[in-house]
């Protein structure tokens, strides 16, 4: 691969991993919109909510964490391995020298195993619903039989 196209590959690398974190706040503003609403609406209905209705909100407030749990969990995944493909190209186009990702790496510890990422908070936050949604879920099953 000549140097050109391996300079075009760092950029298109680059670009892609500044493109998915904002995609990581859309899809995560979305679920915790959604998992508010439903708990809102099942924690302020000002009367007892039939069987049913409660059976559903609370299936469904466990569905959708659970499906945000996975995108969670596969956004961190990609997230990773772009981060892998910038430093491998960067390695092949800055060959003697530490590219921009590099110095920025060493500076900030990015991807670290010791820090606390933005990705694992939100594993843990969705994973907090589901226990929320599941007991929920239960106490509806207790009261019904």
């Amino acid at each position: 691969m000549t140097m050109k196209l391996k300079k075009m590959a760092y950029r298109e690398a680059v670009t892609q991993l500044r493109l998915h974190a904002p995609m990581i706040w859309q899809r995560n503003n979305f679920f915790l919109l959604t998992q508010s609403g439903l708990l809102a609406f099942y924690i302020k209905s000002d009367v007892q909510m039939p069987f049913f209705q409660s059976l559903v909100i609370c299936s469904l407030g466990a569905l959708v964490s659970i499906i945000w749990l996975l995108v969670v969990i596969q956004g961190r995944v990609i997230q990773r391995q772009w981060r892998d493909v910038v430093r491998n190209v960067e390695k092949e186009v800055f060959l003697d020298e530490d590219g921009p990702f590099a110095r920025a790496n060493k500076i900030l510890g990015e991807g670290k195993r010791s820090s606390i990422s933005i990705t694992l908070c939100l594993i843990v936050l969705s994973t907090l619903f589901i226990v929320s949604w599941l007991l929920l879920l239960g106490n509806v099953l207790i009261q019904h039989f």
